[in-house]
């Protein structure tokens, strides 16, 4: 992952830093962050993830996409567009072209090599600071960390490792065999 943090990128530089590269691209409140193409095991993990979650939202108000969709974060002074590798949306969202508008209820964050501190600070920062209620970061080895909003601050509430069953702290009924996450 590639950070520019000396100078402030616009949103119409983003834009075309985005159209002109053939990787991951993000925008963080004037930052650009590249980051290479996933490996192959970064993606049937997540894979996995997403076939663990089936069909659990069906006739519900909230959805769930992967990395090819855009969230934005924004309030009155910054803004963030990311692409989670797995996020959990309900009603309360807009839309802009098709990216999403809105805080995700659920979040998760495969841990791509050399690009570790992003996910377990720089995410965790800004997830904590807009209320995303669930923070998950997988670590490719076999583990997930569940951060849980509380009183405004995410706190460690469970760490799961291949041989268990994930459990949502959001939406207790959503379980995932991690075993067959991490074969």
């Amino acid at each position: 992952m590639q950070v520019q943090n000396d100078i402030f990128i616009s949103l119409d530089e983003f834009e075309k830093i985005q159209k002109e590269n053939d990787c991951k691209v993000e925008y963080n409140n004037g930052e650009v962050l590249l980051s290479s193409n996933s490996s192959r095991k970064h993606n049937k993990i997540i894979r996995k993830i997403l076939q663990g979650i089936g069909s659990f939202f069906d006739d519900s108000k909230c959805d769930y996409y992967n990395e090819q969709i855009e969230i934005i974060l924004k309030n009155d002074t910054q803004i963030y567009k990311y692409k989670p590798d797995i996020f959990i949306i309900c009603d309360n969202f807009e839309e802009e072209g098709e990216s999403i508008v809105g805080v995700p209820k659920i979040i998760f964050e495969v841990v791509s090599e050399n690009y570790e501190h992003y996910d377990y600070f720089i995410k965790l920062r800004t997830y904590e600071k807009f209320g995303v209620d669930e923070y998950n970061i997988v670590n490719q080895y076999g583990s997930i960390i569940q951060y849980r909003l509380k009183e405004d601050k995410y706190i460690v509430n469970k760490s799961f490792h291949k041989e268990e069953i994930y459990q949502s702290s959001i939406f207790p009924e959503l379980k995932i065999e991690l075993g067959n996450v991490f074969e």
